[in-house]
């Protein structure tokens, strides 16, 4: 997605509408698009280096775009102020004109340029509001043609010639006697299952006619359970729509709901593909000859119901499409063009069966947006119990969906294909009478009288009481309300990974951590470099989310906030805004007092957003699994814990699958966490007696209660519930029992797994290498790695320590049970001859259990002896013996690494050999090693002296190695490698690519554990290469030549020395060239003091040969350089060097600064000034952040004289933004001078306090969700 079109996206979710939000982007846009010419017509007259400019500036161009996006932002603007918009705001119509003044532009934009992919976003996904903006295969052209006027405007009576409905019917792959009425005896009157068989039978079992889709399920998006489930909701829209005074929907019949729920069967039926829908009008055509020819429906009604099936979303043209057929059975579409100015209204037929298809694309969403509902534009768009009984109904239907695995977070092949046939229909309805789903139980049997509609409670809207305990309705009642905030914990139990400069604690896990901040207090839990530590105070600026309408949550465990303070909110979002984890720094600015939004401003924020949620306009647009919205919250206390079994981003981040591990671990992560707050609040109940004596005990119950449990709920957002976990359930024997089944459904797993190739896992995951405390981690987490922290622990580490001894003791046990019975069917499958002793699994099992080998020892024995002597042996070829780029030191399989241990599994050869050495097979043992014999010979006689030639001897070396140590041809496959090498090197010193070429070579013998004291001498000559050009050797180089310093043992010092002064250029990008001296040990200290200054001198402030000065890029090279001094830290003399070359890199800065100035010309001199104020904070930050070195003198007297400058400004030219204004306070207070700048900085504050408020109190004023 352009950058233009996701910001247009963001403002719609910030609450703003389609015109507002068009035309905020737009203004960033023809700004960025000025800004672009300014900037380069500079560079393209010559002022700036060479390689800024910009070969491809073509001014005309950009000025023309330029111009249009001017056009229509003035054309917006005087659409927003017509008394239709003023009077009605948006609506079809005044949508229709906003599409109209981007489409008779469109055209004149740069083809396929940003804009122009912004103009056609917006007609399509906003225009799809309210009408088909799809392209047809039979309705030419499409709408979004017409409206950028690539194609003519439909007319009345226009006329579109069909193919014959034999020539659509082959086109579709289905069978050519499809309408055979022959073929049944189906009528109108049969039950709706009657129907759904026919249309799986005959269209939808078989693929589209150019599906490559490698899968099981015919139409996997579009097929026989998307359509009748969409059927399914046929009568539960027609109650809705009844109870809330539809008059047609109140004289719909059973009749008319089997026509709709037919034509919903068919609404798909035509189509070629699963991506947008071509065929809209194909699959009208299909449901009518169904209508006519298999039901004998009349003609009328048929045609009625095919063309309220083509027109569920209306033409934008202001027509309807009516279908004709001719006396010679012949059929047309014909566009009829309604009264001028007008849409034609729909009835009841096309919104329901729209309704039915639009809820039903929850399948397909991560966000839904009910705007598209019909029956949310004509009634709960008005109505407050329909709008909550809407929204229930897209709960279940999201739940329903996920059930039936087809959600769009978790697509489940084996569960859908249990709705792949014909009964469809009878296990669909099995579905919505479970129970699970209220309302769609309650409305999908029969059409209910008005009466009893009216008496149905289907939502129970009693409110929240705060005074009542949170139970019950009471606690139903927060979830409605969105009284419940959710802060959750992935992998709770896992060790964070270290950061730099902030040493943590081995045994603090992320959960620890999390509990221990949020009960900070005035030093209270408090853990700090610094002494005495910094006071601090709760957990600010902490990420949670809002739970209820279906909402997801982040992990699978974590914590919940009952009726949360609205002071304590920072910020409110509609999706996850990427706020990051830890402290957060770059959101400080929220804490401010005069940045805090009024309680009203997130008051009306939150309610907006609580609407959203009913609509379920919550999480990003497209990306799967981030179904939640994010709120900012100063956390202070927790009053529960949460844990869920529905899948979650969390799970994917954490181990790559959106679902739990098991059933039992998002549960025990809750345990875990239950716990761990029981020793965090009794260590906390103790600080605060201990800091504040006799009242500390009722401040600590104050704050945070007298119950050290918290009480765990089990939440689903797929059902939207959350439910309190019975505490009694909870026992230690349960407890016991959970991990024993968790860990016992691991180990049978993985046993049935033994042949996976795991080589390629950043772990060793095999079972038999695995003790009980990794087997607690895997079964609850899948792997022992964590790419949110350091590692994964077990997460009973929170229990006493006789209960960790019972979860153990139990899962050991259980192992020893598991593996007992695994073995013994496998020696049964042996006994069989169903597995073989020299299969992967058979043989892996056999050499982790000696016991099984002294049992199956007579079939171990027959499988090698028939290896051996049948002519399998001699048909081995070494080529087909592939071993790991790691040294091999031994053939014991329990003691190898996994690359090795999967390298031999897939050799037979090799198998077949250790076997034989156990089982006392001597002589076929022998035969094996004859086989290497073999293969020497014709490796020496080949005399292949390249690369290839090198590799093979280099395998067959490991192999003689480890099984035939003795070989008499051993020294000579030794002999011939090294002759290899030697011609290897001498070749690369002749080349271009020597070094790289070099570097290679030793990785390869290293990974072949080709003794280097055998091959280090061949290097000699690369290395005086290099030595006679070592002037001319890039930093990128040193990474391949430390690789020869270190296999030569050569002393780095005095060569690194020697390139740094003969080195004559700048070094660029220095952080691997440094990282390269450390792992050679090279250490700068005041004895070589002048080599410091040479190094400071030549590393440059940019990371690319530029001019412009990056101040972060540069610290991070210091802090690497820092890694090379003794003890890690800079002595005084290094430091004075530092601290001159950081003044020479301010002056170029403040010069940069002012030769820049050109370019922002076009600014006011009062936005130029300001720009240049907010550029000196920046940069001074980024020195105080570093913590290193002073702030040199010349940049704060810039910033001090840059911030004096304003106080002559009229503020009222210049664009602040408070996050700049608070950086700018924040570098400020940190500075000399404050005094002198103060009263500039109190005059900002109270400019924008003034207007902030004006902003507030102006009519119509619309606050943004996330602002």
């Amino acid at each position: 997605m352009n950058e233009y079109i996701a910001r247009y996206e963001q403002h719609k979710y910030e609450g703003y509408s389609t015109i507002d939000s068009l035309l905020f982007t737009l203004s960033t846009l023809k700004q960025n698009r000025e800004d672009w010419i300014n900037r380069n017509k500079l560079k393209y007259f010559g002022i700036g280096l060479r390689f800024d400019k910009n070969p491809f500036f073509q001014p005309k161009v950009t000025q023309k775009n330029i111009a249009i996006i001017g056009t229509v932002i003035e054309k917006l603007n005087a659409l927003k102020v017509s008394p239709d918009y003023q009077h009605e705001g948006e609506t079809a119509t005044t949508r229709l004109e906003m599409f109209r003044i981007l489409g008779e532009q469109f055209g004149e934009l740069s083809k396929n340029g940003e804009t122009q992919q912004l103009f056609n976003h917006v007609i399509k996904e906003e225009g799809s509001i309210d009408f088909s903006m799809r392209e047809s295969t039979l309705i030419t052209p499409s709408p979004v043609d017409i409206l950028t006027e690539n194609g003519e405007p439909y007319v009345d009576e226009q006329t579109w010639a069909l193919p014959s409905i034999q020539a659509m019917i082959e086109s579709k792959g289905i069978p050519v006697n499809l309408f055979d009425p022959s073929e049944t005896d189906l009528t109108l009157e049969h039950d709706l299952q009657d129907h759904v068989q026919w249309a799986y039978s005959r269209i939808y079992q078989y693929a589209y006619p150019s599906s490559y889709d490698d899968t099981l399920i015919a139409r996997f998006h579009h097929g026989i359970q998307h359509v009748t489930r969409a059927a399914n909701y046929a009568r539960v829209f027609a109650n809705l729509y009844r109870k809330y005074g539809d008059e047609e929907a109140q004289h719909l019949t059973e009749n008319d709901i089997k026509l709709i729920q037919i034509a919903l069967l068919f609404h798909d039926s035509a189509r070629e593909g699963d991506n947008e829908d071509l065929w809209d009008h194909e699959s009208a055509i299909l449901l009518y000859w169904y209508l006519t020819r298999i039901l004998h429906v009349d003609s009328q009604t048929a045609k009625w119901v095919a063309e309220a099936t083509a027109n569920k979303d209306p033409s934008p043209e202001k027509g309807y499409f009516e279908l004709n057929e001719d006396e010679d059975g012949q059929l047309s579409w014909q566009f009829s063009q309604f009264e001028e100015g007008f849409f034609p209204p729909k009835n009841i037929y096309q919104k329901i069966i729209h309704d039915c298809d639009c809820l039903d694309i929850i399948r397909a969403r991560n966000q839904y947006d009910a705007n598209y509902l019909d029956f949310y534009k004509d009634i709960a768009s008005q109505n407050e119990l329909a709008l909550e009984e809407m929204a229930e109904l897209i709960i279940e239907a999201r739940g329903l969906i996920h059930h039936q695995g087809d959600s769009y977070i978790t697509k489940d092949e084996a569960r859908k294909l249990e709705y792949e046939h014909e009964e469809v229909h009878a296990r669909i309805q099995t579905d919505m009478q479970s129970g699970a789903y209220p309302i769609l139980q309650a409305l999908h049997e029969r059409l209910l009288s008005v009466e009893e509609l009216q008496t149905l409670t289907l939502v129970d809207l009693t409110p929240f009481d705060d005074t009542a305990p949170m139970t019950g309705k009471n606690l139903a009642a927060a979830l409605r309300e969105g009284r419940i905030l959710a802060r959750g914990i992935t992998t709770p139990s896992a060790l964070p990974k270290p950061k730099a400069n902030k040493p943590i604690l081995p045994d603090e896990t992320l959960a620890e951590k999390e509990i221990r901040k949020s009960m900070r207090a005035e030093g209270i839990n408090t853990k700090s470099r610094k002494e005495p530590p910094n006071p601090k105070d709760k957990n600010p600026l902490r990420s949670t989310s809002i739970l209820g309408y279906g909402s997801g949550v982040y992990p699978a465990a974590g914590l919940l906030i009952f009726n949360p303070n609205l002071k304590q909110v920072r910020r409110v979002s509609t999706e996850d805004f990427d706020s990051g984890r830890g402290q957060k720094a770059h959101l400080a600015h929220l804490q401010e007092k005069e940045y805090s939004e009024s309680r009203e401003m997130l008051g009306q924020e939150l309610t907006d957003l609580h609407h959203k949620m009913k609509l379920g306009l919550f999480g990003k647009k497209n990306q799967q699994g981030s179904n939640y919205v994010e709120i900012l919250y100063d956390i202070d206390r927790y009053d529960a814990i949460f844990y869920t079994n529905d899948p979650t981003i969390g799970n994917s981040i954490a181990y790559d699958d959106f679902n739990p591990a098991h059933r039992f671990s998002p549960l025990l992560q809750a345990v875990y966490l239950q716990k761990q707050y029981e020793r965090q609040y009794e260590a906390t109940r103790a600080a605060y007696r201990e800091r504040y004596g006799e009242e500390g005990e009722a401040l600590f119950l104050q704050r945070f209660g007298s119950d050290p449990r918290l009480p765990i709920h089990e939440y689903s957002g797929l059902n939207n519930s959350l439910v309190p976990c019975d505490a009694a359930l909870l026992t230690k024997e349960n407890i016991v029992h959970m991990w024993v089944d968790m860990c016992s459904d691991f180990m049978r797993d993985s046993l049935l797994h033994l042949d996976e190739d795991t080589s390629y896992y950043v772990h060793d995951s095999f079972f038999y290498s695995l003790n009980v405390e990794d087997i607690k981690v895997c079964s609850m987490y899948k792997i022992k790695v964590n790419t949110l922290a350091q590692k994964n622990q077990p997460a009973d580490l929170s229990y006493d320590e006789p209960l960790r001894k019972q979860v153990s003791d139990a899962i050991e046990k259980a192992r020893e049970n598991i593996v007992a019975e695994y073995e013994h069917s496998l020696l049964e499958k042996l006994a069989n001859n169903q597995e073989s002793a020299l299969s992967t699994t058979g043989f892996l099992v056999l050499q982790y259990s000696p016991h099984l080998r002294e049992q199956a020892a007579d079939k171990i024995k027959a499988d090698l002896l028939d290896f051996v002597h049948s002519g399998e042996l001699d048909a081995c070829q070494l080529a087909s013996i592939s071993l790991p780029d790691v040294p091999i030191s031994t053939l014991d399989i329990p003691h190898c690494n996994a690359k090795a241990r999967n390298a031999f599994c897939k050799s037979k050869l090799i198998k077949a050999f250790i076997l034989c050495q156990q089982s006392g097979l001597d002589n076929e043992a022998q035969l094996i090693r004859n086989k290497l014999g073999e293969w020497a010979k014709q490796l020496l006689e080949d005399n292949d002296l390249s690369k290839s030639g090198l590799n093979e001897r280099l395998k067959l070396r490991q192999l003689m190695m480890l099984m035939d140590p003795e070989n008499p041809l051993l020294p000579a496959v030794n002999a011939s490698v090294k002759e290899i090498i030697g011609q290897l090197t001498t070749h690369y010193a002749s080349n271009k690519s020597y070094l790289q070429s070099s570097y290679q070579l030793i990785k390869t013998l290293d990974g072949a554990g080709f003794p280097r004291s055998q091959y280090q001498d061949e290097f000699r000559v690369v290395f005086d290469k290099m030595s006679e050009a070592l002037p001319a050797l890039r930093p990128s180089d040193w990474l391949y030549y430390a690789k020869v310093i270190k296999l030569l043992k050569e002393e780095p010092h005095p060569v690194i020395n020697r390139w740094l002064a003969e080195y004559e250029d700048k070094i660029y990008n220095a952080e691997d060239l440094l990282g390269t001296f450390k792992n050679l040990n090279f250490t700068l200290s005041d004895e070589n003091l002048e080599l410091f200054n040479l190094l400071v001198q030549k590393l440059h402030f940019n990371a690319e040969p530029r001019r412009y000065v990056q101040l972060p890029y540069w610290f991070r090279v210091i802090k690497r350089l820092e890694a090379l001094t003794e003890n890690h830290q800079f002595s005084e003399s290094q430091l004075k060097i530092l601290n001159d070359r950081l003044g020479e890199i301010a002056a170029t800065l403040i010069e940069e600064g002012q030769q820049m100035s050109p370019f922002y010309s076009y600014y006011s001199k009062e936005q130029k000034g300001y720009l240049q104020l907010i550029s000196y904070a920046k940069e001074i930050n980024t020195i105080l952040k570093a913590n290193s070195l002073p702030v040199p003198d010349s940049l704060i007297n810039e910033f001090h004289a840059a911030c004096n400058a304003l106080d002559q400004f009229d503020l009222n030219q210049i664009q602040f933004a408070k996050a700049e204004i608070y950086l700018v306070k924040a570098v400020h207070s940190q500075l000399p001078g404050q005094e002198e700048r103060a009263h500039v900085l109190e005059k900002m504050t109270d400019f924008m306090n003034t207007k902030a408020q004006a902003e507030k109190e102006a009519p119509g004023a619309r606050t943004a969700s996330g602002l």
